[in-house]
């Protein structure tokens, strides 16, 4: 029996080796995932003279409309909360107008405040320890004043030619609104226009009347502003008392023209291209000659051809290499500079300019496009009237007008628009 004993202690103590000796598998892996992570252990508590030392930071007290005043602070780790005090005097008597019960509150609104009249204010944390509260010391003093909000300018726009709109959120509690603007080239703004609260929007006429003084009724049109860029920004104000309390200036704002000249020039020389002229053709009789002794009709079929626009040159069939004065902005060409009069090529062929056409950013795209694109189908139509293009049995090659060009150059504010032919 003894012996029964002692062989069944050897076997549990070999079964409990090899359960120890045996690898850790997926499954058992899995298992350990049940072990707990050891948890940081928690800040201690602070103590009374601790609270006593520390000193609140980072106070501030700004305007969050025309009635409230927002005043907000850094945390302080281990407090209760916090105490916020008010007075009318940085040194008179300041009362609690707030106490928080979290350490993570770090913010209180004042509600209720005369606009534009300034209040000072101070905080302080404070700890249950036991049964009694300790404060920490109070914070620097901050003072502002309720004031209307900031206003936002929404949109700058062109209602229509030479006339920039600038429109802005309503403001609560404003009284009115002042809009500033100055050259983008200058410093000094300048009021623009005051208006009421029910008002949302000004509009700048670019080219303003401006009457003579001592002639009653006698006016002329100011176009200088055309020549300039112009920002804007707007700020509320509330009349408190007779006098004004302003907000903040919104943001400056620019128009953003609706074109840029490479797009207008891009989509001007395509419409002249796609347009079609009447193509003539040399007949040995016709009642008058033309200044060249030569007889030319229009084609009886009604055939038409459509203008080539050139950048840069072109060769004749002779070979003979000519250069057109173009677009100055490509880098391919160098404007001569009596172009506006008498712009030649380098063999000396004149080419017939057409004088310049001016536009500007405040003028509304489809107006740029169709004031070009008139002036130049009607400037190319004479100079085809004038040559119209037929096969010159005699020389046997073209003649006339075929190709056309336009460029354009910076001039103030805006572009001076030529064409060539």
């Amino acid at each position: 029996m003894r012996k029964m004993k002692k062989i069944m202690t050897l076997l549990i103590t070999l079964t409990m080796v090899m359960s120890m000796a045996v690898p850790a598998f997926a499954d058992d892996a899995a298992a350990d995932t049940d072990v707990e992570t050891p948890v940081a252990p928690a800040p201690a508590e602070l103590t009374k003279s601790q609270v006593k030392a520390i000193t609140p930071k980072n106070v501030k007290a700004a305007s969050c409309s025309y009635t409230k005043i927002k005043v907000t602070w850094d945390k302080i780790e281990g407090v209760d909360g916090y105490k916020v005090y008010m007075a009318t005097k940085k040194s008179g008597k300041y009362s609690l107008v707030r106490t928080t019960t979290s350490a993570n509150t770090t913010s209180y609104i004042n509600t209720g405040r005369t606009t534009g009249k300034t209040y000072y204010y101070k905080v302080r944390g404070y700890k249950k320890i036991g049964k009694t509260t300790y404060y920490t010391k109070y914070s620097a003093v901050r003072s502002t004043y309720a004031r209307p909000n900031k206003a936002v300018i929404t949109r700058v726009y062109l209602p229509k030619d030479e006339h920039v709109k600038v429109t802005w959120n309503k403001v609560s509690g404003a009284s009115g609104y002042q809009v500033y603007r100055k050259r983008t080239d200058k410093s000094t703004w300048k009021l623009f226009k005051s208006v009421s609260s029910k008002t949302t929007a000004v509009t700048d006429d670019m080219c303003r009347k401006v009457y003579i003084k001592g002639k009653s009724g006698a006016f002329y049109y100011d176009f200088s502003d055309l020549d300039h860029n112009w920002e804007y920004k707007v700020r509320a104000y509330k009349t408190v008392n007779g006098k004004k309390v302003y907000g903040l200036f919104s943001s400056i704002a620019t128009l953003k023209p609706e074109w840029t000249i490479e797009e207008v020039y891009d989509e001007v020389w395509k419409y002249i291209e796609s347009l079609e002229w009447p193509l003539y053709e040399a007949v040995p009789t016709y009642p008058e000659p033309n200044e060249d002794d030569e007889y030319i009709v229009p084609k009886k079929d009604g055939s038409t051809y459509h203008l080539q626009h050139v950048i840069g040159g072109y060769t004749l069939e002779d070979g003979s290499d000519h250069v057109i004065y173009t677009n100055p902005e490509n880098g391919e060409t160098v404007i001569p500079p009596n172009v506006e009069f008498e712009p030649r090529t380098e063999k000396g062929t004149c080419w017939t300019p057409r004088w310049p056409i001016t536009v500007n950013p405040y003028q509304k795209k489809n107006t740029v496009l169709k004031k070009l694109k008139t002036e130049f189908k009607g400037s190319l139509g004479v100079g085809v009237a004038l040559g119209p293009k037929y096969w010159d049995p005699d020389f046997d090659c073209w003649s006339g007008t075929e190709v056309f060009t336009f460029y354009y150059k910076k001039d103030g504010n805006g572009y001076k628009v030529w064409c060539l032919e």
